[in-house]
């Protein structure tokens, strides 16, 4: 009995850890849009354990994946975001927000920052209901400011506002990027598969929201 007392303290200390690690991970706009079965849902809409639209970069195709939890629901302080504009002549106009450190798939499957993408650039537009990609090209980058969240699901990737992303951002922790160590989320899907990802929301309310710890992505400055 002592053992999985030891290990469950164990997983939620490094959960918190992870929580507050991950505080600098990049988010999506709180308007942005994700696919769950049958409904477009706003991302603050979406719920622990709910499946989303993902993507399976082996397969290079879109399927669904587990919701596993919220980074930043909470945090009320608008950050730093990209808005990218992109067109194609089957996909039409779209307009995606995201911080300028989270990964975005490009067109050949590769994971780039938002902030290092160029005008000219290709990414992959998912028709949600066809599951059908085609290329759109960006057409104008504007740095600006809203208030984000990030879902994170157990693939690791998520389609938003018919884009693929990967759940990760840009973040150095000792001296290596995360997505090169992308097991230290281990805790957290343990925690979600044994059906306490309700944890996650809480410790977000309090230390994201209540305390006002989060710092995901740069703060705007008035």
């Amino acid at each position: 009995m002592a053992a999985p007392m030891r290990l469950g303290r164990a997983l939620l200390l490094a959960h918190v850890w992870l929580l507050l690690v991950g505080c600098c991970w990049g988010c999506f706009g709180i308007r942005s849009s994700i696919q769950a079965p049958g409904k477009v849902r706003r991302v603050r809409e979406s719920y622990v354990s709910e499946f989303v639209l993902g993507f399976n970069p082996k397969t290079r195709s879109p399927e669904y994946t587990e919701h596993a939890f919220f980074q930043h629901l909470y945090d009320a302080t608008p950050r730093k975001v990209i808005k990218i504009t992109l067109d194609g002549e089957k996909t039409g106009r779209h307009t995606i927000t995201v911080t300028p450190n989270h990964y975005v798939v490009d067109i050949a499957g590769k994971l780039v920052k938002a902030e290092d993408l160029e005008i000219g650039d290709a990414l992959l537009f998912v028709d949600v209901s066809s599951v059908k990609m085609a290329p759109a090209q960006i057409t104008n980058l504007i740095s600006t400011c809203d208030y984000v969240t990030n879902v994170f699901t157990m693939s690791d990737y998520i389609i938003v506002d018919n884009f693929i992303f990967s759940c990760f951002s840009s973040m150095s922790w000792l001296g290596v990027d995360i997505m090169e160590v992308k097991s230290i989320m281990f805790p957290q899907k343990m925690i979600y598969r044994f059906g306490l990802g309700m944890i996650n929301t809480w410790l977000d309310y309090n230390l994201f929201g209540k305390w006002g710890l989060s710092v995901c992505g740069e703060p705007c400055v008035k």
